[in-house]
């Protein structure tokens, strides 16, 4: 979906707060410290790799629609976005994933230990850059601490997402808990923080960032679903993955949940072949898995787009929000 000139205009100022920032802090550092940073973030010189500033934008959008003056919010943009590729960057040394957005993941082409050396230093810039905002702000306490309680909360998240990997029986609580955290933590801290500086009272500050909680919920599930029906050359990646390392995504814990043959040639078979991908594949489909995973994520998308008309009563000031968040969910169309 073709960005409005409102979002044009925020990603390009995004950008710019990112770069001033991350100047700013690596100013008499080593160069070659500074590039791994660029690098992460998409400003290396061989590849445009940015990703898609999506939590920055939707904290401004959010900001926005609820009658805030969007650039002064520009430094908790920026400090959201420098914890979610911090969390990349030690997420890939985890997962030992070789690429990220069409290139070698950080730890790939600096080693392990440099790599954490680069997370570290964008979570030390996204705390100086949400101390910065907070200063200019009512309640700028509050702004470092719902920045840094979503950090904790994705770490918490991503501790089990890879305990997942380990224990014998996960369940959709526990999937429930590990999104909430992982995914949830910075879209609750985007709403939150967008609307700390706005006319929005702090004892309603907790409706907005349940609001976010649902989105990255619904954002996950849909990851998850497209991870094993989804278009490979759309997704750049393979929807053979997530049954073949037995990731336990949504649809897959409710397979193991509600289908007896999906689950007994999971737990009997000790590796898939790309005839017993298909074969899950297939029960999945045959036993309504698959519907059931489409209209859950639909149930949660109807429900978000009507609290944001709820929340956001300006029809114009919320167009882009309402803009952005249908071209999350697009992708299955």
């Amino acid at each position: 979906m073709k960005g409005s000139p409102l979002q044009t205009e925020m990603l390009t100022a995004i950008e710019t707060e990112l770069r001033q920032c991350v100047d700013i802090a690596f100013s008499g550092q080593p160069p070659d410290f500074k590039k791994m940073t660029d690098y992460s973030l998409g400003w290396d010189a061989t590849e445009k790799s940015t990703g898609k500033r999506l939590r920055p934008l939707l904290l401004l959008e959010v900001n926005h629609a609820l009658g805030g003056a969007w650039h002064q919010a520009l430094p908790a943009a920026a400090a959201v976005e420098l914890v979610h590729n911090f969390s990349l960057v030690h997420d890939d040394i985890q997962d030992r994933s070789p690429t990220r957005r069409g290139k070698e993941t950080v730890w790939v082409k600096w080693g392990e230990a440099q790599a954490i050396n680069a997370g570290d230093a964008m979570l030390a810039v996204a705390g100086m850059e949400i101390l910065k905002w907070g200063g200019k702000i009512q309640n700028g306490a509050l702004a470092a601490q719902i920045l840094h309680q979503a950090t904790f909360d994705l770490t918490g998240g991503q501790y089990l997402d890879l305990w997942f990997e380990r224990a014998g029986n996960s369940t959709i609580e526990q999937y429930g808990q590990m999104v909430k955290g992982k995914t949830g933590a910075l879209f609750r801290a985007c709403f939150e923080l967008a609307a700390l500086s706005t006319d929005v009272s702090i004892n309603n500050l907790q409706d907005f960032g349940m609001l976010g909680d649902r989105l990255g919920e619904a954002y996950q599930m849909q990851d998850d679903f497209l991870g094993i029906w989804g278009d490979e050359e759309q997704l750049g990646k393979s929807i053979e993955n997530d049954l073949l390392t037995r990731k336990k995504t949504y649809p897959i814990l409710c397979a193991l949940s509600n289908s007896q043959k999906f689950a007994e040639l999971w737990k009997t078979t000790p590796s898939f072949t790309i005839e017993d991908l298909s074969t899950l594949r297939a029960i999945m489909e045959q036993e309504r898995i698959r519907d059931y995973t489409i209209k859950t994520i639909d149930a949660l998308i109807r429900g978000i787009k009507e609290d944001i008309r709820l929340k956001f009563t300006d029809q114009k000031l919320r167009q882009d929000l309402e803009r952005t968040i249908e071209g999350l969910f697009d992708r299955r169309q």
